[in-house]
């Protein structure tokens, strides 16, 4: 274990002496906790050898482990084809991986990737359906305006062509109002001539 410290340079020359005295203070600390931490091993293996324990090395990967237990009968556990088998005086139990596993444990283990695929794969799969949705939404809405704003120019123009076609007939009626009124008066003036009965 590494323990380390950052100084930051003062102009206080006390607080920079007390700096100076607190990682002096942590680093025998250090060592003195290295020292503790050696002595009880040693104590530990010392007191294993006088029971009449031999302290085992270290197991390899893929070795049995054994433990003693109080009576003093060892346990071997090995670990192969997914089952674990425990061994004590000439015994063997073989435990499928499966129940020494918690029923629970295998369900989180299935529900993380099955997350991380709704995260991953589906969430943003179903953002751009939504996407498009909207998209084709904005789109018929937009038709949708377009054919409103289509028929309300074709009603006013509807409108419009009626309004002419009324002061157009105004028109010609007061034409022919007109000509009525001239051919009328051109008959009272007329002058008869001679000769003509």
């Amino acid at each position: 274990m590494t323990i380390g410290f950052v100084m930051q340079a003062t102009s206080d020359p006390v607080a920079a002496q007390k700096a100076t005295n607190a990682a002096q203070n942590a680093a025998q600390a250090r060592a003195n906790a290295d020292r503790a931490i050696e002595s009880a091993i040693q104590e530990a293996e010392r007191a294993a050898r006088s029971v009449g324990q031999d302290v085992p090395p270290p197991a390899e990967p893929g070795e049995p482990v054994v433990f003693s237990t109080d009576e003093g009968r060892p346990v071997n556990m090995s670990f192969k084809n997914g089952t674990i088998f425990l061994t004590q005086d000439g015994h063997t139990q073989a435990i499928p991986l499966r129940e020494a596993i918690p029923r629970e444990a295998a369900q989180i283990a299935w529900a993380i990737p099955a997350t991380l695929s709704i995260l991953l794969i589906w969430w943003p799969l179903s953002r751009a359906v939504i996407r498009w949705l909207n998209r084709k939404h904005v789109a018929n809405t937009e038709t949708a305006s377009l054919e409103a704003r289509m028929r309300d120019r074709f009603e006013t123009l509807e409108r419009n062509l009626d309004t002419v076609a009324v002061e157009m007939e105004r028109l010609s009626e007061g034409q022919r109002f007109t000509t009525k009124l001239l051919a009328e008066r051109a008959e009272k003036d007329r002058v008869p001539v001679s000769g003509q009965v």
